[in-house]
């Protein structure tokens, strides 16, 4: 029975947390830095929990009947934190589409997980204590505990991203959860509980009427008309009058409504370019193609990633809209903008980026010096490129100008030419050629090819063109040049200072009288510094050779993963869809770590002696996630599969050796400990800063170090 528990923890645990996850990257915008600090909150509670359940599991008297109801507590919990989620996001956002600081962050999701985490890290202490207690003669079998609990994870995170995701809410799945918890209890405690699984299926039938009521909370006062999920976040349409507007989790990604930005991003390379036969839309939306239609091109290929958006679009808008679907010049592509540019062989004339600017890493993959030259690649030779920024009319903080600066400065290494108009927001023109732009010019053009226009008046061209707007801009933009770097795949600066900004929102500041350099430099030495003298304090003084190993394997695995889920989602950029299997594919190596480890090696060889081997095969192994990372070398999604698993793996097959005492309940709180701390690290300080190549490295250093002390601690 307990081992059937155990498993039960782990595919619940999981899964609910796949689902939590999932909602906080809505709220949150995308922003990955909520993942690092979910998880750094789920792990805390579930570490200080284990850790105070070992402490008093030996005072309670009768431990079964407690554990029976903390199963049930826990069924009652799952749906209840889901719906009270998304209640209390609106405690925080006072609008629904409201940006939240990092304070927000640390606080919402720590309330969202405290009571749940509190049971699952209670429920892994009494399920240990409870064997141990019932097979008084035999060791703890703490590998195997270890291995059940993670095959489940394994199970339940597959099963929740794979099948359960694409048919059911969130709320239907934890109520799915709470039935199957109520079934083991009712076969394994009591029948009573047969009237919980009952009522919980009536609930369950009954739950799109609930879901429907929460929709319409979380977005009041909009009139949502539909919510629909796909692999990159969750679509809601909202209708007000003839206006339809379309959000992407909390960001609105197209409105039926013209704006100034439609206009400015479309005619201001349109008018420049002598002929234009081939247009590349990224992102964007019909309003930017209604424009680029009033101009004789031959071609208009619009790539949109999220079929579902398309889709909600045909669905919703006017006939006048959808019409331009059905245009013969114009063709839509569902596919990632980065994989349509290195696959497809075509050239075009003019290449119009209209997405989100880089304050996460999904937008930032399309502002990296990579993908800049993925796009000079099929530019034709007169040909312009075009991409918005954040703009400010009379004022741009040190976070702007860190951010504007570094992209200038990124995109200047690829084109030739480069200049920014400062408009509704701040154009990047790059080309291979010079542009003369001038106001007097544009609105020659206008007026000659007789363009109607509601925005682009003379007066407005002539503001925005205006020499002295020019000049402040571009000082701005140079004011930071020689503090800045170029933003990479792999080591995103540009990420960082929309970071910083992001939280310049909300008066919070991330290293704020340092520039990137000082600021990765003083970091490093700091971190390896700090590292160093408490290895030598705990493996070398105190002798406590196995808690700083469970500690440290812990946190360079989570480091290591977590890196790999940002490279991933740097890469690719739907991480909404693919966290649940990463963190999965991530349990099941711990899960086969822990299996070889337990049945081919702790009884059978000298564990330090296998510890230190390990040891020395995790070191290669981070020195190889530095060389491929800093070269490019990340081909296939496989890849990252792989190395997300590996990274779990030794962490997997090394507690069961490290673990010397019968208090598992002891050791599980010092491997949440490990990964606790790294989750937060990588996300606030060792991507942003040292980006993905240098953190694996980091890694690297930390294990050797831990190695060398351990070959050499007498």
């Amino acid at each position: 029975m307990i081992f059937i528990f155990l498993f039960l923890l782990g595919f619940f645990s999981l899964g609910f947390q796949i689902l939590l996850l999932r909602e906080f990257l809505v709220i949150f915008s995308d922003n990955e830095l909520i993942i690092g600090i979910f998880l750094f909150n789920w792990m805390l509670v579930v570490g200080v929990a284990s850790y105070i359940g070992e402490i008093f599991i030996k005072r309670i008297k009768n431990i079964e009947k407690i554990f029976e109801y903390l199963v049930f507590f826990a069924a009652v919990i799952i749906p209840a934190d889901i719906f009270l989620v998304g209640l209390i996001r609106r405690l925080f956002q006072k609008t629904p589409t409201e940006m939240l600081g990092l304070i927000s962050a640390f606080s919402f999701s720590f309330f969202a997980v405290f009571l749940i985490c509190l049971v699952f890290g209670l429920w892994f202490v009494y399920c240990a204590n409870i064997l141990n207690l019932s097979e008084k003669d035999v060791a703890l079998p703490s590998g195997k505990l270890y291995a059940v609990e993670v095959a489940g994870c394994v199970f339940g995170g597959f099963l929740t991203s794979i099948l359960l995701v694409r048919y059911f809410s969130p709320f239907q799945i934890s109520l799915i959860f709470s039935i199957l918890i109520f079934f083991a209890l009712s076969v394994y405690f009591s029948k009573k509980y047969l009237l919980f699984l009952v009522f919980f299926v009536l609930l369950f039938y009954k739950s799109d009427r609930l879901g429907k009521f929460l929709i319409s909370y979380q977005w009041k006062p909009f009139n949502a008309v539909e919510t629909k999920h796909s692999i990159y976040g969750k679509i809601t349409v909202f209708k007000n009058g003839d206006a339809v507007d379309f959000y992407e989790n909390s960001n609105r990604v197209y409105s039926t409504i013209l704006s100034a930005k439609n206009e400015e991003i479309t005619h201001i390379p349109l008018l420049l370019l002598r002929g234009c036969k081939n247009v590349l839309l990224l992102g964007g939306g019909l309003n930017d193609i209604r424009e680029i239609l009033k101009y004789p091109v031959e071609k208009i290929v619009y790539v949109e990633q999220n079929p579902v958006l398309v889709e909600l679009i045909k669905k919703h808008s006017d006939d006048r809209i959808r019409s331009l679907f059905e245009n013969s010049r114009v063709k839509v592509i569902s596919t990632d903008g980065r994989f349509f540019i290195k696959r497809t062989a075509d050239i075009y004339d003019c290449i119009i980026l209209d997405v989100s600017p880089p304050l996460t890493g999904t937008a930032n993959r399309y502002f990296t010096k990579e993908f800049f030259s993925e796009v000079k690649n099929i530019l034709s030779g007169e040909g312009l490129f075009i991409f918005p920024l954040l703009s400010s009319e009379n004022y741009m903080s040190d976070e702007q100008k860190h951010l504007t600066a570094s992209i200038f400065k990124t995109a200047k290494i690829v084109f030739s030419y480069c200049e920014v108009i400062p408009a509704s927001n701040n154009y990047f023109i790059c080309s291979m050629k010079k542009y003369n732009i001038s106001s007097e010019m544009l609105k020659a053009k206008i007026a000659g090819k007789k363009v109607e226009l509601k925005y682009l008046t003379d007066f407005y061209v002539d503001y925005i063109l205006r020499s002295d707007r020019s000049v402040k801009l571009e000082g701005w933009a140079n004011e930071k040049q020689k503090e800045v770097s170029y933003n990479t795949d792999f080591h995103p600066v540009s990420y960082l200072y929309g970071l910083k900004l992001w939280l310049s929102f909300f008066g919070e500041k991330l290293f704020p009288k340092m520039d990137i350099h000082s600021a990765a430099n003083t970091v490093f030495v700091f971190t390896v510094s700090l590292y160093f003298l408490t290895v030598l304090l705990f493996v070398k003084i105190k002798k406590r050779i196995s808690e700083s190993v469970v500690v440290v394997i812990s946190g360079a695995s989570m480091v290591l993963a977590l890196a790999m889920i940002f490279a991933f989602q740097s890469v690719y950029g739907y991480i909404y869809q693919k966290i649940g299997i990463l963190l999965s594919l991530n349990l099941l190596g711990i899960s086969a770590g822990s299996f070889l480890s337990e049945k081919y090696f702790k009884k059978k060889c000298n564990n330090i002696v296998v510890i230190k081997l390990a040891l020395i095969f995790m070191v290669i192994f981070s020195l190889i996630l530095t060389f491929m990372s800093g070269n490019g070398l990340f081909e296939s999604a496989y890849l990252f599969y792989l190395f997300v698993l590996i990274s779990g793996f030794f962490i997997g097959f090394i507690f069961p050796l490290a673990v010397t005492e019968n208090r598992i309940g002891k050791f599980y709180a010092l491997d949440l400990l490990g990964a606790v701390i790294s989750s937060i690290l990588v996300s606030l300080i060792f991507i942003p800063l040292f980006g993905i190549t240098a953190t694996c490295f980091f890694v690297a250093v930390c294990l050797f170090l831990l190695t060398f002390f351990i070959f050499f601690v007498k």
